[in-house]
């Protein structure tokens, strides 16, 4: 627990102001990458080009399955290196008396990113029953720079409802926390914190690797009300809203062939190719008349739904 003054007092005598649970984001710049990097966007690249990939918050790009630990490339050892060192790192910092158990080498799932122009990442968190901890790794982030007018952002949300002023600054989003991506750059950060990226307007391939951390020393309180959405209501929730998710699903279905034919279909007979290569068309349909529907439902309540039509663009 942290204590600052605010503004001006009031000149009550013993007041004390008192923020409580803060949230810790360690970043570090690693040096000497460009090599790792390069590595990195070969390897990545290859991947890409060689699998449909999945979808989860991802809208547009391409996001790979979670096994990139597993990768043999010498690049993706050198990176769980360092992300260990990171781990390390904020242990010390965030531990009182840390234990060896506290430093033990933490369990790493980790995936790839390779957005183009118009891609971005809806808001999301990462928590889970083997996610505490999650973090980003800048590989390539295109044409962005300080200077450049390019998007492409990494943004923290302020989801802790607490209440801001609106007189001297109208804007309800001020508190959010903009990351400028640096090749080179890693992030780590609560596996709670909602997080989104903006639309990438670069022509070039922005190429990031996400990942989470797992400790047993280490544990989340989740209180009465904070449980989970199951995978069930979550996918499937447009039953309670029938009238608004019907017209989205019949829209899905209608934007299928699109993604079938945007790749080229497995040169193998192989079943589970080929069932990978639909999966992947069904998801972004249905992922993306998801998107629209919200886009319309926040347009037709008059509700801050701006950012996300901003995002969307016009329809095509």
């Amino acid at each position: 627990m942290t204590q600052r003054d605010v503004g001006s007092s009031s000149g009550l005598p013993g007041v004390r102001l008192r923020e409580l649970f803060s949230i810790p984001i360690l970043t570090h710049q690693w040096p000497d990458s460009d090599e790792l990097n390069a590595e990195l966007r070969r390897v990545v690249l290859g991947r890409r080009d060689s699998s449909p990939g999945v979808v989860k918050t991802n809208r547009g790009g391409w996001q790979s399955n979670t096994d990139l630990p597993s990768w043999p490339d010498a690049c993706i050892r050198t990176l769980m290196a360092r992300i260990q060192a990171m781990m390390r790192e904020m242990v010390q910092r965030t531990v009182a008396h840390p234990t060896p158990a506290h430093m033990a080498s933490w369990d790493v799932i980790a995936w790839a990113n390779a957005n183009q122009r118009g891609n971005f990442n809806r808001a999301h968190d990462h928590l889970g029953a083997r996610s505490l901890w999650s973090g980003i790794y800048y590989v390539d982030v295109g044409q962005l720079s300080p200077h450049a007018t390019v998007t492409g952002r990494t943004i923290f949300e302020d989801r802790s409802l607490v209440p801001k002023e609106i007189v001297n600054n109208p804007d309800l989003y001020e508190r959010e926390v903009r990351i400028l991506p640096e090749n080179g750059l890693m992030v780590i950060f609560p596996a709670s914190l909602y997080h989104s990226v903006e639309p990438y307007s670069g022509e070039d391939v922005r190429i990031t690797i996400a990942f989470n951390l797992w400790n047993p020393a280490f544990g989340v309180p989740l209180y009465p009300g904070m449980e989970r959405l199951g995978w069930w209501w979550t996918n499937f929730r447009g039953l309670m809203l029938i009238s608004a998710k019907a017209p989205e699903k019949l829209r899905a279905l209608g934007a299928v062939p699109h993604y079938l034919f945007a790749r080229r279909p497995p040169a193998s007979l192989r079943p589970a190719e080929w069932s990978h290569y639909l999966r992947t068309a069904f998801d972004h349909a249905f992922a993306n008349a998801s998107e629209r529907t919200e886009v319309e439902l926040a347009r037709r309540r008059g509700t801050h739904g701006a950012r996300a039509v901003d995002r969307l663009g016009p329809r095509s």
